[in-house]
């Protein structure tokens, strides 16, 4: 062994005084030492550029355009292999962004670059923890990203349409629960044109970014939506019961109708009634009368769907002192009242 590592020495020595030789030392590093003995991983005697020259020219520019475009690099991938589910409620936050990366002219600039060839085989050059962006993956994609971003968008749009659908299909599960409807969608109605302008509120931006119409499929489903509501309203209807009034208090009644009458959309009121005779006082902490009030009722005529809807209300008066009470009334609203069948 000593004198083939002397001989070895020799050689080096003799190497280095002279100009452009090579010497191998595979015998004083041993198979696999860290600088290869100038071969490849294989043993094949193929030297790698990145290992004796740097990198290559393809893995330097892959390198570049990933920090110039790696965030959308990243976020094109999402949106070519990541589909929404139902009813996701950041879908609407996927489609903006879907959109925005539609607009951005850096993409386009790589996509030129992708298609020539300046990337060609490049696969180990990525500077990202991402095993898929590598140039021979992300170059397909980059081509057709115009395809791959229209149908993200028009796929979350559809999922943020559901997630506003069951959002807005939670009041008819509240309605089963509570047997109650809001004041709100008896007066406004709930038709399958409204159904069809409030879902498209929401969607239209997108579709029409992506030149479509909101696609019948979505539409659909607000019909089915409207539909499903009114025969609820009208089921529960048939079982609710219109109450017994009391004695009859015109000044209190006109005050309690005059005030529903008064919102920005007037109810259709077919009747107000009592449902308490005598007024109940209010007291402070040390006696003093502040107000009284008894409880009244409307019932109000749903835009749309057979059926009534009897709204609560609450009417009162402040006290002035020495048991004399003020003229006007006051009249606390209700969100909500039960369906009954209409008179």
């Amino acid at each position: 062994m000593a004198p083939v590592m002397k001989h070895t020495h020799l050689s080096l020595v003799l190497c280095l005084a002279a100009a452009g030789c090579q010497v191998s030392t595979g015998s004083l590093f041993g198979k696999g030492a860290a600088n290869n003995g100038g071969h490849g991983p294989s043993g094949s005697g193929e030297t790698q550029s990145a290992e004796v020259g740097g990198p290559s020219d393809a893995t330097r520019a892959w390198r570049d355009a990933q920090r110039q475009y790696g965030e959308d690099l990243q976020a094109l991938h999402a949106f070519a292999t990541e589909h929404p589910k139902d009813s996701e409620n950041s879908a609407d936050q996927r489609a903006d962004r879907a959109l925005a990366l539609m607009k951005k002219p850096g993409l386009g600039e790589l996509q030129k670059t992708c298609a020539a060839g300046t990337f060609k085989g490049e696969k180990d050059g990525t500077s990202s923890g991402e095993e898929y962006m590598h140039a021979d993956t992300m170059c397909p994609m980059v081509e057709k990203r115009d395809a791959i971003l229209k149908k993200a968008v028009h796929e979350w749009a559809v999922a943020y349409s559901n997630y506003r659908l069951w959002d807005h299909h939670r009041g008819i599960d509240k309605m089963k629960e509570n047997k109650r409807v809001y004041l709100s969608s008896a007066v406004e109605g709930v038709d399958a044109k409204g159904e069809r302008e409030y879902l498209s509120a929401f969607v239209k931006k997108y579709f029409d970014a992506i030149g479509e119409p909101v696609p019948e499929e979505v539409l659909k489903k607000a019909d089915a939506h409207a539909t499903e509501f009114n025969q609820l309203a009208e089921s529960l209807a048939a079982a609710g019961k219109l109450p017994k009034p009391a004695a009859s208090d015109p000044g209190a009644e006109a005050a309690v109708r005059k005030n529903y009458e008064g919102a920005k959309n007037k109810p259709n009121i077919v009747k107000v009634w009592m449902t308490e005779s005598d007024w109940k006082v209010v007291r402070n902490d040390y006696g003093v009368i502040l107000r009284h009030y008894k409880d009244a009722e409307i019932l109000v005529k749903a835009k749309t769907g057979n059926y009534c809807l009897v709204v609560p209300a609450s009417v009162g008066q402040q006290h002035q002192g020495g048991g004399v009470y003020a003229k006007e009334y006051g009249v606390d609203q209700f969100l909500d009242g039960y369906p009954v069948k209409c008179p």
